[in-house]
C-alpha cells in the first residue's frame, strides 16, 4: 500500500521526509542509533522512583537489565506490568521509552518493570523472548517484593514490543509457569511473511515494509520453520490467551496483521478491545503530541488500564 502525503492526516504530516531519512534500514545506521541511545541506559525517570536489578539465567550466561519503575505514594494492592519496548527488535532500551511509561504511572498506581532485552543484531531469535520472558518469571517470583499483586501481572508493550507481547502470552499459556492477567500489545509487530494488503509496498514514515523487512531478515538470522514464538501470526490455536486491548492506525503496515490477531482473539471467546485510527501511520503519538488522535490514543490507554486493574485478576499456576 504505498503512502501518498495526501492520505496522512494532517496533523501528522510534519517532518515525515526526515523520519524516512533518519531510519533507513542499514547495519551501520542502527548501529549508530543503538550508541546514541546507549546514552540514556540508568537515566532516571522524574517525579517517580526507579531501580535497576541484573537478572542471571538459571545457566549463568546472561544477565537482563531490568529497570523497575513505581510512584513515590506507591499502594502495594496494584497491578504489575511488564514494558517491552519497541525498535523492530534491534534498536533502544527501555529508557526510550520513558515517555510510554511515565503515561502508564500517571494513569494508574502500578509497579513497571522494563527489561533490557537483547537485540538482534548480536543477538537473533530467540534472545529477545528469552530476555523478556525470564523478567515475566522473575516479575512473578518477586511480586511482593516489587509490590505488586501476584494476580494481576499485565503485559504491554509497542510494535516489536507488541509482537513480544503476544509471543510472552503463547508461552505463557503453553508452558503454564505464569500467568497473565491481561495483554496490552499496541501496534505489534507479529507476522514475518508479510504478504497483508497494509503491509505490501507500504512507504509510510517512522517505519515501512523495507524496515520491516530488513528488521525480520536480522531477527530470525535465516531459521527454518519459524516458531509462533518467534511470529505469533502463525499461531493457529488462540484459546486461552489473556483479554486484550490496543490500537492501530490505517496506514499503519501492521494494520492488517493487528487486526486479524484481534479477530482471532474474538473468534477464541477472548475479551478485547481494539480501536482504529483512520490515516495515521505507524509510531503517529510520538510525532506529534498534542494532535486530536494522539490524545485520544492515549486517553483510550489510560481507560483500558483503569478497566484491567479494576476486573482482570489472573492467580499463578
Amino acid at each position: 500500500m504505498k503512502i501518498d502525503k495526501e492520505m496522512i492526516d494532517k496533523e501528522y504530516r510534519v517532518g515525515i521526509r526526515l523520519a524516512k531519512v533518519i531510519l533507513n534500514p542499514t547495519i551501520k545506521r542502527y548501529k549508530q542509533i543503538n550508541k546514541l541511545n546507549s546514552r540514556l541506559i540508568g537515566k532516571p525517570l522524574k517525579k517517580f522512583n526507579s531501580k535497576q536489578f541484573f537478572i542471571e539465567d538459571k545457566n549463568k550466561r546472561n544477565k537482563v537489565r531490568v529497570r523497575v519503575y513505581n510512584r513515590k505514594n506507591h499502594n502495594h494492592d496494584c497491578p504489575g506490568i511488564l514494558y517491552l519496548h519497541g525498535g523492530g527488535f534491534v534498536l533502544n532500551y527501555p529508557e526510550n521509552s520513558h515517555g510510554e511509561i511515565k503515561h502508564i504511572l500517571n494513569s494508574l498506581d502500578c509497579v513497571v518493570v522494563a527489561p533490557d532485552y537483547r537485540r538482534s543484531l548480536e543477538s537473533p531469535y530467540p534472545a529477545a523472548v528469552d530476555d523478556c520472558y525470564q523478567a515475566l518469571l522473575w516479575m512473578k517470583n518477586n511480586s511482593s517484593k516489587l509490590g505488586f499483586r501476584s494476580d494481576q501481572v499485565f503485559v504491554m508493550g509497542k510494535s516489536a514490543g507488541g509482537g513480544l507481547v503476544v509471543s510472552l502470552c503463547l508461552l505463557a499459556r503453553d508452558l503454564n509457569q505464569v500467568s497473565i492477567a491481561y495483554q496490552f500489545p499496541i501496534s505489534p509487530m507479529l507476522d514475518d511473511r508479510m504478504q497483508t494488503q497494509s503491509m505490501k509496498d507500504n512507504d509510510a514514515p517512522i517505519w515501512n515494509e523495507p524496515q520491516n523487512r530488513f528488521a525480520w531478515d536480522l531477527y530470525l538470522n535465516g531459521i527454518e520453520n519459524v516458531p509462533i514464538y518467534a511470529s505469533p501470526a502463525r499461531c493457529e490455536d488462540y484459546s486461552n490467551l489473556p483479554p486484550a486491548s490496543s490500537y492501530v492506525g490505517t496506514l499503519d503496515p501492521f494494520f492488517d496483521e493487528t487486526v486479524t490477531y484481534f479477530n482471532n482473539l474474538t473468534k477464541a471467546n477472548i475479551e478485547n478491545n481494539l480501536m482504529v485510527f483512520e490515516n495515521v501511520y505507524h509510531g503517529f503519538v510520538n510525532t506529534n503530541p498534542v494532535a486530536s488522535k494522539t490524545i485520544e490514543a492515549k486517553a483510550f490507554i489510560t481507560n483500558e488500564l483503569i478497566k484491567a486493574k479494576d476486573s482482570y485478576f489472573k492467580k499463578q499456576p
